[in-house]
């Protein structure tokens, strides 16, 4: 919580700093997919920010399906590369946290495990775009690719089962046999969305 708010203050105080010089206050909305070794899946994004010129710096989140759902939360930065009429190619950064949302089905037992408490990670994305304006107004269309990775983890304990009674089982170290999952996801990420 404390980084979410630490996130909001800093991008309010660009936008504040900024806001007497040709600024304006930007929103991004993205629909996409992920592909990468573990196949592909949805993601949505949003982002807020202010644009001066030939950048963009804002703050961000979304919902990412691939592999393990989750909620990254980030600071976006953009840059115009070249820029023509109401085209622009442009270079992307975003890097912020991932949180772990837990559906019903990764909850449940798995292999005499039960997932515990899952942790959060790095979340990061760089790549380019390229922005197509519409209308008199700054609306556009964006078009991006990028390398993407995030990063969760999970404390799995063991289930023991009042059923099975063996001499084994009695054993402090059995009981103490908690496995730490790390999820390291690397994938392409192809997105489309519209800037208002």
């Amino acid at each position: 919580m404390k980084q979410l708010l630490s996130l909001a203050i800093a991008v309010s105080i660009v936008i504040a700093a900024h806001g007497q010089h040709n600024t304006r206050i930007v929103a991004e909305n993205f629909a996409g997919i992920d592909v990468g070794e573990h196949g592909s899946k949805a993601n949505l994004q949003t982002v807020i920010g202010a644009s001066k010129g030939a950048w963009f710096a804002g703050a961000g989140t979304g919902i990412d399906w691939y592999y393990k759902r989750s909620v990254p939360v980030f600071l976006s930065i953009a840059r115009d590369l070249l820029h023509s009429g109401n085209r622009s190619l442009y270079a992307r950064v975003n890097g912020g946290v991932n949180y772990p949302w837990k559906t019903a089905k990764q909850a449940s037992a798995l292999w005499g495990y039960e997932n515990g408490k899952q942790t959060a990670g790095l979340y990061w994305t760089g790549g380019i775009g390229y922005r197509i304006g519409i209308g008199k107004k700054h609306d556009a269309i964006l078009m991006e690719v990028a390398y993407s990775y995030k990063k969760s983890g999970e404390k799995m304990q063991p289930i023991v089962a009042p059923v099975y009674y063996s001499p084994y089982m009695l054993e402090p170290s059995v009981y103490n046999n908690n496995q730490q999952l790390d999820y390291r996801l690397r994938r392409v990420s192809i997105r489309l969305g519209y800037r208002f």
